[in-house]
Order: structure tokens, then sequence, then C-alpha cells
């Protein structure tokens, strides 16, 4: 899994390589500005960017991809140093900066670009990431064979409509007349 920390101001747009993302989780990083976290698992991107700085917001979702490869534009002192204790491969700017460019018609710092196989190259030669764990089960309901790499959609009609939603063969959220009050025993959670 390559997870890429990628800009989201107005000057950093339109942004390189998004489409070609299994997941983008976008995260609140200040003012009232967002950046995004790219994971490419399934499809290359050749160029992706603006490549941003890491946060310490960034240390959950990496903490959870079993070892990632993390390409990010580096960081402050402080968040650097906190940074060492999560489990990752670098492949940011400041361990392989021959794999990344800057492009002359946008304004610094919108503007650190490299490609997903670079990345993944130099990863590799920094002993790889872990494989990323399956994060949906999809279920072929006319047989039992399950895929993975769905995307799930849950909406208040749904539950309006009394559907359950299951996810590893367990139910996160129940059928409406399972949430009613009232006396039932049985914990659940």
């Amino acid at each position: 899994m390559l997870v890429v920390k990628i800009d989201n101001h107005e000057q950093a747009r339109p942004q390189f390589g998004v489409n070609s993302a299994d997941v983008v989780f976008e995260e609140i990083v200040e003012g009232g500005l967002t950046r995004f976290a790219a994971l490419y698992h399934s499809k290359e991107a050749g160029l992706v960017g603006p490549i941003r700085s890491v946060r310490t917001s960034d240390f959950d979702l990496l903490e959870n991809l079993n070892r990632p490869l993390f390409a990010n534009s580096g960081g402050n002192e402080a968040v650097l140093q906190l940074l060492q204790e999560v489990d990752f491969t670098d492949v940011s700017s400041n361990a392989a900066m021959d794999v990344y460019q800057r492009l002359a018609d946008r304004p610094s710092p919108h503007n650190l670009v490299s490609d997903t196989g670079s990345l993944r190259t130099i990863g590799t030669a920094r002993g790889d990431g872990g494989a990323p764990p399956t994060l949906f089960v999809r279920r072929n309901f006319e047989g039992d064979a399950e895929k993975s790499g769905t995307c799930l959609l849950y909406t208040s009609e749904a539950a309006d409509e009394g559907l359950g939603v299951h996810i590893g063969g367990r139910r996160i959220i129940k059928k409406k007349k399972e949430r009613g009050g009232g006396g039932g025993g049985g914990g659940g959670g």
C-alpha cells in the first residue's frame, strides 16, 4: 500500500493522480484547509501530487495500514520526530528527492510531484511495505465467493427501510426493528 499526502489548496488544483487512488481520505489540517491522504494499491498514477507535508493526523491512518509506503514532502521537526514511532516505509522527498520534481507552472509549495511507480521502487529498495489489510469484503450474492475492494455506501434511506450493514460477517448497523428501545436483554456492541 502506498499513501501519498496530496495538497487540496486552491493553488494546488487540479491535483494529479487522485482518480487512480483506491481510497482518498480528506483531512482537516489548519485554518479550514484540508489535504488528502490518497491510498494506491490496485492502480498506478503517472503523475501524483502536489505532494505536501506530514501531519500528526496522518499517524492513526498509517498505523492501521500495516507498514505502508508513505510519500510526503517532510514536515516540521517535532512532527518528524513523532513520526519515527509509526511503522511505515519512508518514501518522502527527504528520503528520495531524486524521484520528486517541481512543476514550473505552479507556485511553491503547491508544485511538488512524483509518480507511484518510482515511489514503489524506492519502497522496495527500503524493504517494502506490508501487505494492506482487507478493508471491506464483497459478497457475490449469486454464489459464496468473496472479493476484496468494495466501496460501501450507507444512507439514511437504507436505515429507514430497515437494512442492516455487515462488515467481515459482523453486523455493525442493525436493522430498524433491532434498534428499538425497551426491554430485550443481550448486550451488543
